[in-house]
């Protein structure tokens, strides 16, 4: 039986960029094949009526944080995040199922089609809320409030759901039952959350920075090892700007191993520490693919890459409590971070004032024909009704895959 059965097929709308050249791929470059526009106003399969803040209808589509291929035929899943206006509203939380047709022969060489949208509910049946006011005062299991940031599927139909507010991550059925939490060490948690996040940031001496929990979810094609990454470098791990802002040189990524329950940590340097993490990908249990960006759109934006990171030499920083700011203790080894696609790029034809600010999702499609890989990036347009949620399709050599 196929994973998530198809319902209910309303099309998208397609936008096609030209057909890739195969040329180029056996030269060994990476070539944008595709690209899926959504208009803002798309509404999603949930049912739900009504508006929030009197502007946002409860069914409508975006804000789409993280992308998952199943590996059934052509279905994803597409997360969406807390809701319209950054958690001031309670909006139901939910992930899509959509299939997303991918032949660089055809024009458009990518489509896409809505079939399901479940709505994240806990043991009891209630619907989860992505308000941040549901924050204050201390945390509770399973789940209080919920800002899902990455998704990733197993072969047996589990999902995995990493959260920002806590941060955390869920074991969810294909329903969307929220039926397990994993436990995540006290370094990443604060003590005292709260709806305003300057005020959040007052009262915490560690753990996340407001607003920049699990941002990233992987999980190892051997199915045995989950890796979430953070945003940005934990509050004990960084130091305030004069603007007040934290930098820090170093993300904490978690691994843990699903099999025996052992977990670790790791350090990745990030190329400005202006910049955040939007998602990770695994190439193997060593190896993976992180999306980094500044926080700019448009003309303004001069950082949207993925990188190349090996974990193979890295040093498990569990037992380091606080990172430096510049630099890592003796002995101490990061992740091993190289350019790997410039989503800046001057072939891409991205760059300008067309430029979406906000790449979050990253997953691998379907092997093409000619034994290429793709890789899916979608863009969260903050569920704005002018802004379209975007998926762009890359065709990848495979011996860019084998660094």
């Amino acid at each position: 039986m196929p994973l998530f059965p198809r319902q209910l097929i309303p099309f998208f709308c397609a936008a096609a960029l030209s057909v890739v050249s195969f040329s180029s791929l056996i030269a060994g470059e990476i070539e944008l094949i595709g690209r899926v526009s959504l208009p803002g106003m798309t509404r999603d399969l949930s049912g739900l009526k009504g508006t929030v803040a009197k502007k946002y209808p409860r069914d409508l589509f975006g804000g789409i944080s993280a992308i998952d291929y199943t590996g059934a035929g052509n279905r994803y899943l597409l997360l969406s995040d807390r809701g319209p206006l950054d958690g001031a509203v309670s909006y139901p939380c939910r992930f899509h199922v959509a299939e997303i047709d991918i032949d660089p022969e055809k024009t458009p060489a990518v489509s896409a089609r809505l079939l399901e949208t479940h709505l994240l509910k806990d043991i009891d049946g209630r619907s989860i809320s992505g308000a941040a006011a549901k924050s204050e005062g201390a945390e509770t299991p399973l789940v209080k409030r919920l800002d899902p940031e990455g998704i990733r599927c197993t072969s047996d139909n589990k999902l995995y759901i990493s959260d920002e507010y806590g941060p955390a991550i869920y074991e969810v059925t294909e329903n969307g039952v929220v039926s397990g939490e994993l436990q995540i060490p006290g370094h990443f948690r604060i003590a005292v959350p709260h709806a305003d996040s300057e005020k959040e940031a007052s009262l915490n001496s560690q753990g996340r920075q407001p607003n920049k929990g699990f941002e990233g979810l992987a999980l190892t094609p051997d199915g045995r090892y989950l890796v979430a990454i953070a945003q940005a470098p934990l509050i004990q791990d960084s130091v305030p700007t004069k603007k007040g802002k934290r930098r820090g040189q170093f993300s904490r990524l978690f691994v843990l191993d699903l099999k025996t329950g052992k977990n670790r940590q790791w350090a990745y340097p990030l190329t400005e520490t202006k910049n955040g993490i939007s998602e990770i990908l695994a190439i193997s249990s060593t190896e993976f693919l992180v999306l980094e960006r500044d926080g700019d759109g448009g003309d303004e934006a001069h950082f949207k890459a993925v990188t190349h990171v090996d974990a193979s030499q890295a040093t498990d920083i569990s037992n380091v409590s606080q990172l430096p700011t510049q630099g890592l203790p003796q002995g101490v080894k990061p992740l091993k971070v190289q350019p790997w696609l410039n989503l800046m790029d001057e072939r891409f034809g991205l760059k300008g004032p067309q430029m979406p600010e906000k790449f979050d999702g990253l997953t691998f499609g379907p092997t093409l024909p000619d034994g290429s890989r793709t890789l899916v990036v979608a863009v969260d347009n903050d569920f704005e009704p002018d802004v379209p949620t975007e998926l762009f399709v890359f065709a990848i050599p495979a011996n860019k895959l084998n660094k």
